[in-house]
């Protein structure tokens, strides 16, 4: 039977990953986000305006909350490309705030 079509060993039920990513994980985009910082300050970089398409908001939640504790005033243009009750702004708002909550709890 082809891969694809085989039932899964385990059977677990499904879950949204968009409501509940671990803020924790979002740590590589803070910290991605103040190293580009230190290189704006640096005069390495001009300072970034962000595009990024959004699904869970993870990506997006991390490097707002590293582009403002890095001191830049840079904008992120979130895309959503996922309906609107999956992500919007309550949620990502939210994201960063359990984020920044959980990089104090790491110090």
């Amino acid at each position: 039977m082809p891969l694809a079509l085989r039932r899964p060993a385990v059977t677990r039920p499904p879950y949204l990953i968009c409501r509940w990513v671990l803020a924790a994980r979002l740590r590589g985009y803070v910290s991605a986000a103040l190293e580009l910082a230190e290189q704006v300050r640096r005069q390495e970089l001009p300072s970034p305006d962000h595009r990024r398409a959004v699904g869970s908001g993870g990506t997006c939640a991390g490097l707002a909350l590293g582009l403002e504790l890095g001191g830049l005033r840079s904008r992120i243009w979130a895309v959503r490309v996922v309906e609107r009750a999956l992500c919007n702004q309550t949620l990502l708002r939210w994201l960063i705030g359990r984020t920044a909550r959980c990089l104090d709890r790491l110090r």
